[in-house]
């Protein structure tokens, strides 16, 4: 079953993604609320105190008492602001901030509960206690379980003022009714809401994952579309797309361009005495070593078998020919260790047994043969043909004992 089947199956079960997005929204909410509803307290404070006027002793104290009310909660809901908007323009939020969005609700409802119950007293209905029970559920993301403890609770100490303050019986019985369908209804809209939310928060979350994989999958299609899988180098394709742009390059910039073709020496050889696996990780040995020889501009390329291109922007045929001559001679001087298969360890493979064998390493030397070749300054050719003659420098190379540089030259 996937997190979202999960969620909305259990309900009240939710992860902290979807808590941290549910935060920043009912921070935003009871921001924009707390100004509303100290409007709304600032109204009823001139309504009652300018506006209206009361005879009776009993209508006076009910007045003075919903014009303290509210003013209590206009000041308090001032004080509550800016703490509100500190705590949602924060990026990483204390852990105490999860808890505001819930006190500002239980704040909220049990003083509507005792404006209610002031109203109960007048023989008033229950307008306030029905307008804080639906702004609740729909302004603030409540957790179920959250919601059935705070309206419940609210709805209770409501129930307890009717039984205490009302006196008509015909009025106690509508009235308690009204206070169980004004919490059932407002407990429905929240748990309607959270559960939308968290499947919306959840949808998201596994659309951005698919997103991810997608890039990731493209970034590993891409890779593998414009790389030597064994080497790690750049494969012929990506090289040709390389080339042209640093043809352009040089022409803008009016400066040289070489090219290097290095091929391994009787490579054939190592495959014919050691096995495939030796001839990879020759490979992979000359690949690093051409990787730590050249600089960040230079283009490094594994154009097929054991033949490799080096792309060398800027360099002059001398600069181009030392560089070959010094990477000739690292690679020289370098030797592979591969361990020596002998009869015990082919018997433990043919039997199949998981044995330590013990096996000699031997060191296994090799050799490079290079062709250069350098297009100067003002001429023009394409990446064919600087191939092609690096391939004839190359053949005469070899042909002349390997293990040397021999340069062409573009005529």
């Amino acid at each position: 079953m996937s997190k979202l089947q999960t969620s909305i199956s259990s309900g009240t079960q939710t992860y902290e993604p979807v808590q941290v997005a549910a935060l920043d929204v009912n921070l935003r909410h009871l921001y924009i609320g707390t100004w509303l509803l100290a409007a709304l307290n600032v109204l009823h404070v001139l309504w009652f105190e300018v506006w209206l006027s009361f005879e009776s002793p009993a209508e006076q104290a009910w007045a003075t008492s919903v014009v303290c009310a509210h003013a209590v909660m206009g000041a308090a809901m001032l004080l509550l602001n800016p703490l509100l908007r500190w705590s949602y323009l924060r990026s990483s939020k204390p852990k105490w901030t999860y808890y505001v969005p819930e006190s500002v609700v239980m704040l909220v409802l049990f003083w509507t509960v005792a404006v209610t119950t002031a109203d109960i007293q007048q023989g008033l209905g229950l307008h306030a206690y029905q307008s804080a029970c639906a702004a609740v559920a729909v302004v603030v993301l409540l957790r179920p379980w959250v919601a059935v403890l705070l309206l419940f609770t609210a709805g209770a100490l409501l129930m307890v003022s009717l039984h205490l303050f009302s006196i008509d019986r015909a009025y106690l019985n509508s009235a308690s009714v009204t206070v169980v369908t004004s919490t059932s209804l407002a407990l429905l809209v929240s748990v309607l809401l959270w559960r939308r939310f968290v499947q919306t928060q959840l949808l998201q979350q596994e659309l951005a994952q698919a997103h991810a994989l997608m890039r990731q999958q493209q970034a590993e299609l891409d890779t593998l579309a414009t790389t030597d899988s064994l080497t790690g180098l750049l494969n012929r394709r990506a090289l040709m797309q390389r080339a042209e742009i640093e043809f352009r390059r040089v022409k803008r910039d009016a400066v040289p361009l070489s090219l290097l073709l290095l091929d391994i020496d009787h490579f054939k050889r190592v495959n014919d005495q050691w096995g495939h696996p030796a001839g990879d990780a020759v490979l992979r040995q000359v690949a690093q070593l051409m990787r730590q020889a050249v600089r960040e501009t230079d283009v490094v390329a594994r154009l097929g078998g054991e033949e490799f291109v080096l792309l060398l922007p800027g360099a002059s045929q001398a600069v181009a020919q030392q560089l070959a001559e010094q990477l000739r001679l690292h690679i020289a001087a370098r030797s592979l260790s591969w361990p020596e298969p002998n009869e015990q360890q082919g018997a433990a493979m043919e039997t199949g047994e998981n044995t330590q064998v013990q096996s000699t390493q031997i060191q296994i030397n090799i050799s490079i043969s290079i062709g250069v070749v350098c297009l100067p300054v003002g001429r023009e050719a394409d990446t064919d043909t600087l191939l092609n003659l690096a391939d004839q420098a190359l053949y005469r190379a070899k042909s002349l004992g390997r293990n040397r540089v021999e340069v062409a030259l573009l005529v």
